[in-house]
Formats: C-alpha cells, structure tokens, sequence
C-alpha cells in the first residue's frame, strides 16, 4: 500500500491536479485605480552643473486617485528608486550629473484611494548633456 501511496503522490506532484494556469498579464484590482497620461519630461542644466528635470503628467481620472509615485534610476543596471510621492501633476528633480552625456529614466506608479497600486507609467529616458 506504501508503494501505491506513493505513486499517486508523486503523480500529483507532476501532473497537479488541473491544467496549466494562464498568468494575467496585470493584477486584477489595476483598473480600480486611474492610470498615467502625457508623461513628459523637460530637461535643463543648472550653472553649478545640477540637471534638473521637470516631469509633467496627467490621469486618466479622480474618482479613485490618492497619489502618485515618481521613480527614477540614473541607468538600467539599478534600480529605480522613489523619489516622491505627490498628488500634484509635477515634479522638479534636480541632482548632480557626474559626466560629460548622463541618462535618467523615470516611471510613475498611481495610488487609489483604496491604497491599491495602478499600472506603471512607461518609462521614459531623458538624455543630459553636462
């Protein structure tokens, strides 16, 4: 009977007990929250060699939006780190560029009132030249 046990259990292991699941391509609750919309990018360099960079957005809709979150990572290898969390529709960020040509890649998360997280933003790349 050992044995008998043991075959099913090892057959329930690799067949499971239904089929193969489709995995959603986003989270069920992501419609609840409004997404990002004309996220762009406006790039300066300050005399002290600062790059500054306004972002500008809009949302799809109110009705269910708290705030947004802004990421930024100064290249692809790192990873984004927030930088704010505003319920306005911009953002100034400035900090130093340590080379002649740098790059910065931003993306925005939205957050609904009911605290779950909406689709990311696309991510944009904005080029500095010192």
């Amino acid at each position: 009977m050992n044995k008998l046990a043991n075959l099913v259990i090892i057959l329930f292991i690799f067949v499971g007990c239904e089929g193969p699941q489709d995995v959603p391509a986003e989270p069920p609750h992501a419609s609840r929250v409004p997404s990002v919309l004309s996220f762009q990018a406006e790039k300066d360099t300050l005399p002290s060699g600062k790059a500054q960079i306004l972002l500008t957005w809009n949302a799809t809709d109110t009705v269910n939006l708290k705030s947004f979150e802004i990421f930024r990572s100064l290249n692809l290898l790192s990873k984004f780190k927030l930088e704010k969390q505003t319920a306005g529709y911009k953002m100034v960020d400035s900090f130093a560029v340590s080379a002649i040509d740098s790059v910065a890649y931003y993306y925005i998360s939205t957050i609904g009132r009911d605290l779950f997280i909406g689709k990311n933003s696309d991510t944009i790349l904005v080029n500095i030249k010192r």
